[in-house]
């Protein structure tokens, strides 16, 4: 929710907010309409990035492989000890 409340809600109402008031900035309506456009580019990346299924199959599929820590990884440690018996007398 945090993604549509950025991208659509707080441009939105910027706009709606200057058509009441009457104050026009040329600038900031074309700023706050790219803003708006680019919600459907922002939301399909975050979705392909943060989806498992979704990231997988598009670098599993490509030339190039990136590692996001989901694989596990077995390593094994080889420490050398002595062991000491004691002895009651």
């Amino acid at each position: 929710m945090v993604i549509p409340a950025i991208i659509l809600f707080l441009p939105a109402y910027y706009l709606i907010q200057s058509v009441w008031a009457k104050f026009h900035r040329q600038y900031l309506n074309n700023i706050c309409l790219i803003i708006i456009s680019s919600h459907g580019m922002t939301t399909t990346i975050v979705m392909l990035l943060i989806h498992a299924p979704y990231r997988e199959f598009l670098f599993g599929n490509s030339r190039f492989r990136i590692n996001f820590g989901n694989e596990r990884t077995n390593s094994v440690q080889v420490v050398q000890t002595i062991a000491v018996t004691r002895t009651r007398i």
